[in-house]
């Protein structure tokens, strides 16, 4: 990546992000993500739904939320007019997770069920993954008999999928 950055081929280097740069930010990467991504030139980031995403996601963990929630919004947006349902969902996913993170659990829960009703969901990765956040809101309301019920529906589809970290998580 280093080498299409000097040479300014920002496609490539876009290109990379989209496809690594989620899976980087979980590991030691995380640093190396966000200089790329703040580095990029703006119409590159500001076209890019993904792109937007993990820099929300940057602003979410330097805790500067209101530039978080910025982010977010614009890369949904963007992800709608493009009809880019899984950035989307992968978008209002990351929204509510963050919600979940700062305390701010009031409606979230509903929110997840009218996301898992959308018939436009398809990706089963992200379905286990709103389905724990479901359980996990779930259980800041205390309903913890449909928190169950969310946490094993979970597990099973992570299973079924062989998404190994979702497992973890649930569990």
């Amino acid at each position: 990546m280093h080498h299409y950055f000097e040479a300014q081929n920002y496609e490539a280097v876009q290109r990379l992000i989209e496809k690594y740069g989620e899976d980087y930010m979980t590991t030691d990467k995380f640093e190396l993500v966000k200089h790329y991504v703040k580095t990029l030139p703006e119409m590159v980031n500001n076209n890019s739904p993904i792109l937007l995403r993990l820099r929300g996601t940057i602003s979410f963990w330097d805790f500067d939320w209101d530039c978080a929630k910025t982010y977010y919004a614009k890369a949904k947006q963007i992800a709608r007019r493009q009809k880019n349902y899984l950035e989307v969902f992968r978008t209002i996913f990351t929204q509510l997770s963050m919600k979940i993170n700062m305390g701010e659990h009031k409606g979230v829960a509903q929110q997840i069920k009218n996301v898992l009703r959308s018939k436009k969901l398809k990706d089963q990765r992200l379905k286990a993954r709103f389905l724990n956040s479901l359980g996990i809101a779930l259980s800041f309301e205390r309903k913890l008999k449909p928190a169950t019920t969310a946490f094993m529906s979970s597990l099973k589809i992570s299973k079924k999928i062989r998404f190994d970290h979702q497992i973890d998580m649930t569990m």
